[in-house]
This record gives structure tokens, sequence and C-alpha cells, in this order.
């Protein structure tokens, strides 16, 4: 009885303790199969994934409305790499959300009669569209933590739910709220707020059993989108006739703390990943991306980004927070901000008419098969440049005498990857 190791020879120290700690770990069940067995590394230069995939690392997705496409953009060089078209007739593409896994991505299309989610896999780029019968002036949508429901923001009195297991569609009654325009979930996924164009207030829905109630906006006019913090305890609505934000605080049915003034038409919101500041793109004139710092009591302005910002729409963070993305409608590109320096340091060309913007880190996935009759019984990876992040190491689902590796690489750094599995005769 004979197992063997299908890998790369190269491996740097900390890629070699990890590699020992899979063997170590499946050969002890391996043995059971493999009895007293030698175990001999057979070394296969150059394993490869069983499908192409993209390189791990962040992209962002860019909603064309006027082209009805997506762009798909590599954060590391700022370049369009992809063009997603998006079936039907005239689609408009508006928004679009990537699950916390990076895995799908979801994009809204305000498509007339009925509105429709296409639902993309971030790696094949397949996919299937969703039709959301009888919804109009749909514009915003938000996952909950686990990726397993995608509310979405559409013209009327309820809030749209896509069970994304099954693709099922309901509604939740907003008990008062009228044409939310924003919506955006907590980070335990316990309350969902929409943001109420028609009603100039907010809802917040308990996700335990879908209850809505309703959160005033005194001095508030024509709400539009909502962010919430990293920790839950705010959210921020962006009022766009009044021209300020409104302040939240979460606790127990949510109150509003503060009204922010923005400057002329406030679009859309986000909070960096850390909570610290607050990104706020405005219409204007002038055009601008307006910076608060949300640790300070009251919250102040940190500075306005002018320069590179045309009719932005929407922003987005990297997950390492080092880099925003703003969508210029006038411009048909996409400011890149260093949020260390406060400014625009690339634009991004190719994108049409944009409109939401997601980003995401795309995870990177290799297998490696036993060759013939051979079962595996463990594996793993050697890994070249620093550490990923979500490493994962298992037996393939398909085929079943394989073994597979996944990552994500959220920061663009130089990673190689190279899959081994450890393979034992079952006879």
């Amino acid at each position: 009885m004979l197992g063997f190791v299908i890998g790369a020879m190269r491996r740097e120290p900390g890629a070699v303790q990890r590699r020992r700690r899979e063997i170590t770990r499946w050969t002890r069940a391996g043995a059971r199969i493999a009895a007293a067995g030698a175990i001999l590394a057979l070394p296969v230069t150059n394993a490869a994934p069983a499908a192409a995939v993209p390189a791990p690392g962040t992209f962002a997705y860019v909603a064309n409305g006027g082209a009805n496409t997506v762009s798909v953009v590599d954060t590391k060089t700022n370049l369009v790499t992809d063009t997603i078209d998006i079936p039907g007739v005239n689609p408009t593409p508006v928004a679009t959300v990537v699950n916390q896994a990076g895995t799908k991505l979801y994009v809204i299309n305000n498509t007339v009669p009925a509105a429709n989610v296409s639902v993309i896999d971030t790696t094949t780029h397949a996919l299937t569209t969703v039709t959301l019968t009888g919804q109009v002036g749909c514009i915003d949508a938000a996952l909950n933590p686990a990726g397993t429901r995608l509310y979405i923001a559409c013209s009327g009195t309820n809030l749209v739910v896509m069970d994304t297991t099954n693709n099922n569609v309901s509604t939740i009654p907003l008990s008062g709220g009228v044409n939310p325009r924003g919506v955006a979930v907590n980070p335990d996924g316990t309350r969902v707020y929409t943001a109420n164009l028609g009603t100039n207030d907010a809802t917040v829905i308990d996700t335990s059993n879908n209850n809505a109630s309703t959160i005033a906006l005194p001095g508030a006019n024509s709400p539009g989108k909502v962010a919430v913090n990293p920790t839950g305890t705010r959210a921020y609505v962006t009022n766009g006739v009044s021209s300020n934000v409104s302040v939240i605080n979460t606790a127990g049915a949510g109150t509003q703390i503060q009204l922010i003034a923005t400057g002329s038409g406030p679009i859309d919101a986000a909070v960096s990943p850390d909570g610290t500041r607050l990104y706020v793109t405005v219409i204007g004139p002038p055009s601008a991306v307006v910076v608060f710092n949300t640790t300070a009591t009251p919250i102040t302005v940190v500075g306005a980004i002018t320069t590179g910002i045309d009719n932005p729409r929407s922003v987005a963070f990297n997950p390492a927070g080092t880099f925003a993305y703003v969508t210029n409608l006038n411009t048909n590109n996409m400011a890149v901000i260093d949020t260390v320096l406060l400014s625009v340091t690339d634009t991004v060309p190719g994108v049409i008419t944009p409109f939401g913007v997601a980003v995401g880190a795309v995870p990177g996935t290799g297998s490696v098969p036993c060759p013939g009759d051979m079962v595996v019984t463990g594996g793993g990876a050697e890994i070249t440049g620093p550490e990923p992040s979500n490493f994962v190491s298992k037996p393939a689902d398909e085929p079943d005498n394989a073994w597979e590796v996944s990552l994500t690489n959220p920061t663009n750094q130089d990673i190689t990857i190279r899959p081994y599995a450890l393979c034992s005769d079952p006879t």
C-alpha cells in the first residue's frame, strides 16, 4: 500500500509549516486506510487548478446603467478586466452587492415592467436571472452577513426579500414607510434599516420576526441611502433635498441624534471598515466626497474631496479600508481615493453611465486529483508570499478523489498557491 503527494517543490518556511499541519491531521485519518504503509513524496511541478478562476484579489463591480453591463475592475491595477452583459430588454443595472465570501455578485436591474436580480458567480461569471414580479423602482440592496437574504429597496410600502438559497422572493411590510430608496443590514444580521423617500423617515426591521417600526427623522427631506457602522451602533441616512445626513443611535427602537450638513444633494454613504470615517457623495455644486470623523462627538467634517469627482453616485471601500471607490456619472469613470491622503490617486476608465459599485475579495480555488483508483486522505498547499486570508483546505466535492484549497487575498499581495494531495491505494 503506497501513499504519495502531488504538489510543487519550492516552499517557504511558513508554507512548510502549514503543509506539515495539513499532512499530520489527515494522515492520521488516512492511516486507517493505509495501515502501516509508507508515504512516498512524488512531487509534480505546476499542479494546476481544475478550472480557470480569477487570480485571488479584490475586485470592484460597477453597474453601468446606460450600457446594461457590469464592469469588473481589478483593484490592484485599477483596470477593467472583464465586462458582464446583463440580459434582457434594457435591464438598467443600478446597484451591485457582493457576499462576504466573495463568491456571489448580485446586480439590481431596474427593469420595466418588473425589476430583476442578476445572480453572478464571481469566478466563472455564470449568470442567473431572478424576476421580482410586480416590483418596480428597485435601486438598492443589502445582504445579511450569512449571505442568505438579499433585501431590496423598491417603490411601494414593502421591503423585498430574496432567499439566496433558493431564489424565492417575498416582502416585508414597512408599517407606514413609503418608497424605500436605501437599505442596509447591521453586522450581526438582526436589524435591517430602510431610508424612505415617500415619508421622510426610516424603518427598522427585526429580522427574527420581521416586525417593522418607524424612526422619525426631523429635519430630513428626501432620505436616500443608508449605511450602518461595523459595530451596529450607528446608522447614517443621506437626505437629498435637505442636504444633510441623519445620524441614528440604533439602541432600542432607534433615534436620530444628529443632523450633519453635507453640501447640496447627498446621494450615497459608506462607513470605513474600522468605523472611524463616513464618506458621503454629494452632487453639488460643487461635486464632492465629504469625509466625516465618526469618533468625534458631535461628528465633524474632516474634509471634502472635489478634484476628480464629478456628479458622484456610489461609494464603497475595499476590505482593508485603504481605498474608496466612487462612480462619476458625468465623466464615465470611477475615482480611486487614497483614504490616508484623502485625495483621488487614480481613475478607472471604461465604465459607462456608472451608478452602483461594490467591492469584494474573490476567492481563488485549486484542486489536485489522485490518480487512478487511489483515494485522497489528505492534502494542503504550499504558499509563497504573505499569508492569505480565509484559507480552507479540504477534500473536494467533485471529483471525490481530489483535494481542494481556497483562499482570499483582500490586500492584493503577490501570493502563489500550489495545492497538493495525499493519496493512498485502498487495496
